[in-house]
């Protein structure tokens, strides 16, 4: 589950600059300026959303003991807690492959330049 949700939100952070190019300045005109603080902004911002997912690795059961442990309590197979995680990874790769379409398909769609 951890990589689903890393390589969930690896997608999902590139396809979420995409909407963030509006909000700095991070045209090819600003870069051949000398203006990267737009870049490096929007670059941060999507490495933050991509590497959240470790915090909670703290989460995970330490050994296959506490594995065992957390299969055997009863309270541990929620399924409402199983249907969020797979709505929110599944919403997050439709989500992406929707972006990506629309940048192939109708490129500007954004407001980028």
């Amino acid at each position: 589950m951890f990589t689903t949700m890393s390589n969930s939100a690896y997608t999902l952070a590139t396809a979420f600059s995409t909407l963030l190019l509006g909000v700095w300045d991070v045209s090819k005109e600003a870069m051949e300026r000398g203006q990267l603080s737009g870049m490096i902004n929007l670059t941060a911002l999507t490495t933050l959303i991509q590497v959240s997912g470790v915090l909670f690795v703290g989460l995970l059961p330490r050994t296959k003991e506490d594995l065992a442990n957390l299969h055997a309590d009863p309270m541990s197979g929620s399924k409402i807690g199983g249907f969020l995680f797979l709505f929110v990874t599944l919403s997050s790769v439709v989500y992406s492959l929707v972006i990506g379409v629309l940048n192939i398909v109708k490129p500007g769609w954004a407001g980028e330049s």
